[in-house]
């Protein structure tokens, strides 16, 4: 008989911290899950370690991901028989109550549970608290909340129905969307579900370290794949992805591509009654132009 819950742990040479993120699931109060470490082939003995638990509750499978971790996250999905989904990054854990409060929150009719976060700064073996993360202050219909103010949501948070996600086939595997995949798995499951519940509580906690990537390079390429997949689901809804305007407009001024600065801010411009985002735009646009007529000028005038 499958379990209410299966909980996803993708990692990558993880062998440093993955003990205490499987641990805090093994010591959950509410028992009726099963886990799925799926391995990016790791090269350190994460393997060793997921094995020394001999545990039939734990399910081990080595995959290639190329880097998207979506794949990761889908192989866990489509290999659970269980009615909920709970995510967790390997380097993060959870709380002793975490799975029974979200169970409870879900067995009450909701489909998508989430909430906040303590936060820590590591370096490898080294933790420092950083600061405890607000609950997410999301305004229902959810899914225009996602498109306004971006993604609040930490996926080591999230426990969803099996079959919302899997009636959307899973996170979306491409290496473009890397690091923006789960930002367009939520506002997908909020164009079919309502039922979205924020618990006002800090359940686990978030390791932001060294391991965790992103870059300028990266943003971009997943920006120019999810305003379009974003603006198509925004057809029959009277809303648009303002936030991704805000954001690409934001980038695209701090690399120095002040057309598309300026047509992002545009559009942000007419589609956001909030004027706060747009202020802010104008003044680094201001500030953007500016710095570079001087550098212009000044190199100008070495060349003389």
């Amino acid at each position: 008989m499958a379990p209410i819950v299966s909980v996803i742990i993708p990692t990558f040479n993880r062998a440093y911290c993955i003990k205490r993120t499987i641990d805090s699931v093994l010591n959950q109060s509410f028992k009726d899950f099963d886990i799925f470490v799926i391995d990016n082939n790791s090269i350190d003995n994460t393997e060793e370690i997921i094995n020394s638990y001999n545990n039939p509750r734990i399910n081990f499978q080595k995959i290639e991901n190329n880097g998207v971790i979506a794949i990761s996250r889908n192989k866990g999905i489509f290999l659970s028989r269980a009615k909920y989904i709970a995510f967790l990054d390997s380097d993060d854990w959870w709380k002793p109550d975490k799975l029974k409060i979200s169970i409870q929150f879900l067995e009450n009719g909701n489909d998508f549970i989430c909430h906040g976060l303590e936060i820590f700064r590591s370096q490898r073996n080294k933790l420092a608290k950083e600061y405890t993360k607000s609950t997410y202050n999301f305004k229902n219909p959810f899914f225009e909340s996602f498109l306004k103010d971006g993604n609040l949501i930490e996926t080591s948070s999230i426990i969803v129905r099996r079959d919302i996600i899997t009636s959307l086939g899973g996170f979306f595997e491409s290496k473009k969307l890397s690091g923006s995949e789960d930002y367009d798995m939520w506002v997908r499951i909020s164009t079919i579900t309502n039922k979205i519940c924020v618990i006002n509580n800090n359940l686990g906690y978030l390791t932001l370290g060294e391991d965790n990537f992103s870059n300028e390079v990266k943003l971009k390429k997943a920006l120019k794949i999810i305003i379009p997949r974003f603006e198509k689901l925004c057809i029959k809804k009277q809303t648009k992805p303002v936030y991704l305007y805000y954001l690409a407009s934001s980038l695209y001024i701090r690399t120095g591509d002040f057309l598309n600065a300026f047509r992002f801010f545009k559009l942000l411009l007419i589609n956001d009654p909030r004027f706060l985002k747009s202020i802010k735009i104008f003044i680094k646009l201001s500030f953007a132009l500016v710095n570079r007529i001087i550098t212009f000028k000044l190199i100008s005038k070495e060349n003389l």
